[in-house]
């Protein structure tokens, strides 16, 4: 069975604090919290116990708020809410990567390591630097991408969370492709009724006192979802809140 074993309370004090990210090396348990970063070593039996968390006053602005946290290499990445990021080689905490802005989450890999940065994906590998700013056809090159988290699989192939464009695949020969699973184009759903293999969704509100709904109606069949809407119909455009669905067939 898994259970919680343990509950540690690493803050100043034993005060509750916020921890954004925790990762591990051989020897250390490294937290990234609102009020800095924490070690401790793993083979500590009283984690409990707030004195063996030690801050890092190595760090710049040791007690500011830091992200996230990852090992590489042997060596330990953290970001801070700035977008600034450090590495710790065991003896000394330094600046890296001052040329990369706006870095809010690191995630390491075997072979490389990703910074999520405000509008760009980072990979560093042992002998390349990718840059990825747009996914090519998938979006007009105008448009700034907004990733929230990134992975490597073990093909190789990076997977992207963006806050606009879904989940996006980079394979190996650069070719982009959005993942979108079979759904309606919201979650707006008001009276629901079937006819033969059809399940079909009204949108709208009835309620005088509530904001206009465009008119929508949602439909599965066979697992696959289609939205009917005035960008599918045009007969739609400008009619508001489909309340009641009855099919004809």
């Amino acid at each position: 069975r898994w259970e919680v074993a343990e509950t540690w309370v690493i803050g100043t004090d034993a005060s509750t604090i916020s921890v954004r990210e925790l990762t591990a090396d051989e020897h250390y348990f490294w937290a990234a919290t609102e009020s800095g970063v924490f070690r401790a070593d793993k083979t500590n039996p009283n984690l409990q116990d707030y004195h063996n968390w030690i801050l890092q006053e190595g760090l710049p602005f040791a007690q500011n708020q830091f992200n996230s946290i990852a090992v590489f290499n042997n060596k330990v990445f953290t970001c801070d809410n700035a977008g600034k990021t450090y590495s710790f080689d065991g003896i000394y905490w330094q600046s890296v990567y001052s040329e990369i802005p706006g870095i809010k989450k690191i995630r390491a890999f075997p072979s490389s390591l990703a910074l999520i940065c405000d509008n760009s994906v980072v990979v560093i590998g042992s002998n390349n630097h990718t840059t990825i700013s747009n996914y090519g056809a998938l979006i007009q090159t105008t448009s700034k991408i907004t990733p929230m988290d990134a992975l490597i699989d073990n093909s190789g192939n990076l997977w992207i969370g963006d806050h606009t464009f879904g989940l996006i695949r980079k394979s190996g020969d650069s070719a982009y492709l959005s993942v979108v699973p079979s759904s309606p184009s919201n979650n707006n759903s008001r009276w629901m009724t079937t006819t033969g293999a059809y399940l079909y969704i009204a949108t709208g509100s009835d309620n005088a006192d509530s904001v206009a709904v465009p008119a929508e109606v949602h439909r599965l069949k066979d697992q696959n979802w289609i939205s009917i809407n005035e960008n599918t119909d045009s007969k739609l455009s400008g009619l508001k809140n489909i309340t009641r669905v009855a099919p004809s067939t």
